[in-house]
């Protein structure tokens, strides 16, 4: 039998009724970024050849899902540092010494150090807007390119014809010493330069080319908050808040140990392995906290190595009916895990903190106790 070490545990945030940790931004930063990266090359040789000839453009692509899911990960840094410190000040800061308080300061100085680093370019970032701003700015380029080139077409030829006539013209002033020559020569190179003036004047190409080369600037500095830089501004800012939850999570579990404050880490998986410690049928369950958790652990596991078709994985990854989710969860868990035969889980995450109704989930009959108008196989568990 092949056991499973998958830890079905509730997170602290869980225990404590606060946001979750928000998931990794590369996982949706990335893809954003290559995409607008690959559009930026393009845009830079379209304007490079410009007015002299159209180069035709990468079609940007706009998944609106996955900048959904940027955004909401992003969102979560604010309300998982909300929730820390709310934990902290509820439950810790009343217990402690001004000199242990000062180190949750420094901790706390930390995170918004992370967060005003930057000149705070990711405080009030916005994923949707950032397509619709490059958006604009490629449809400018693309303009501006397009007219610089039309310009260029339609009166080259004779703006060239101009400065030709203008340069021999120079050329035949400088070999002759015939005043009246020179007079002549002068008036028509004035004459040409006139003419040569206005019809630059109505074909401005080299000014729409700048324009485009200004809106590709502000378009690469609006596109590269993306990539390295945004990964690393939240791989730091993880850190910073992790260290914090670290040294709060210590001073619950002392103060709970001196009874100073209730219990808020209440551990349940832990508390239902030990219950099934003298269980018979021990080796065939598996214990989680909570179905929700489980489905949580197995996604976890389906993004690492992919088992499931499409539509499969997406029902998992779909907290609109958990039933279903729970479902496949199963079903992906039995693929790694085939000898396990029960699920060992309290019925939610309000009856697992106070070590409330559990139960049993068939493995083989795939979450139906899950649904209201099916019973379930509950057993007592010897203690």
């Amino acid at each position: 039998m092949r056991k499973c070490d998958l830890s079905f545990e509730m997170s602290s945030e869980e225990m404590l009724g606060i946001a979750m940790q928000p998931a990794d931004t590369c996982d949706f930063n990335y893809p954003m970024f290559r995409d607008l990266d690959y559009c930026y090359n393009d845009l830079r040789t379209a304007v490079a050849d410009a007015p002299y000839a159209v180069t035709s453009f990468r079609a940007l692509s706009f998944d609106e899902d996955n900048a959904n899911l940027l955004q909401s990960a992003i969102d979560g840094f604010e309300e998982w540092k909300k929730g820390w410190f709310c934990a902290f000040k509820e439950n810790v800061k009343p217990h402690l010494s001004e000199e242990a308080i000062n180190q949750f300061n420094q901790a706390i100085d930390n995170i918004e150090d992370v967060i005003n680093s930057q000149n705070r370019k990711y405080a009030n970032f916005d994923a949707i807007t950032l397509y619709q701003e490059v958006t604009e700015l490629v449809d400018d380029i693309e303009k501006s390119t397009e007219q610089a080139n039309e310009f260029y077409n339609e009166h080259n030829d004779e703006v060239e014809s101009l400065r030709s006539n203008i340069s021999q013209l120079q050329e035949s002033l400088q070999e002759t010493d015939n005043e009246s020559e020179i007079e002549d020569i002068e008036a028509l190179i004035e004459e040409h330069e006139s003419e040569l003036s206005d019809l630059e004047d109505k074909t401005p190409w080299q000014g729409l080319v700048d324009d485009a080369n200004r809106a590709i600037d502000k378009y690469h500095d609006i596109y590269t908050t993306l990539g390295e830089s945004m990964q690393d501004h939240y791989t730091h800012l993880r850190q910073a808040i992790s260290e914090f939850k670290t040294i709060t999570k210590y001073e619950l579990e002392r103060l709970q140990q001196d009874k100073k404050i209730d219990t808020v880490l209440p551990y349940p998986e832990q508390a239902l392995m030990d219950m099934m410690e003298s269980h018979s049928q021990k080796s065939s369950v598996i214990v989680s906290a909570t179905p929700e958790v489980f489905i949580r652990r197995i996604r976890k596991l389906e993004r690492n190595i992919k088992e499931l078709g499409e539509d499969e994985r997406d029902t998992l990854m779909n907290d609109t009916d958990l039933d279903q989710a729970l479902e496949i969860a199963i079903k992906r868990f039995k693929q790694e895990y085939p000898d396990y035969e029960r699920l060992l889980c309290y019925e939610n995450s309000e009856e697992a903190k106070k070590g409330g109704k559990r139960r049993f989930i068939s493995l083989e009959q795939i979450a139906l106790e899950r649904r209201n108008d099916l019973k379930s196989d509950n057993i007592e568990l010897s203690m």
